[in-house]
């Protein structure tokens, strides 16, 4: 890691910022290259992890998860007396 300019602790990383950095960069490499391949595979991962930090914070994500749906809450589940 280099010394100097490093990022302060708990500093959020804008990926929009980086994504257009490494597009940018991307453009002095020919296409197929080493380096456009590291670019792309690069950029492809912080599509990801915006993506999953996107879908994280959907409301009621979790509450989904913990209960049942109203098609699992039918009368035909209960016990006959």
């Amino acid at each position: 890691m280099r010394k100097g300019r490093g990022r302060e602790q708990g500093q959020e990383i804008d990926v929009e910022d980086v994504l257009e950095v490494l597009n940018d960069a991307s453009k002095h490499h020919a296409w197929g290259t080493r380096e456009s391949n590291a670019f792309e595979v690069a950029a492809f991962c912080l599509l990801y992890v915006r993506h999953i930090d996107k879908r994280d914070q959907l409301p009621g994500r979790l509450t989904l998860m913990a209960s049942p749906l109203m098609e699992e809450l039918s009368v035909e589940d209960e016990p006959e007396e």
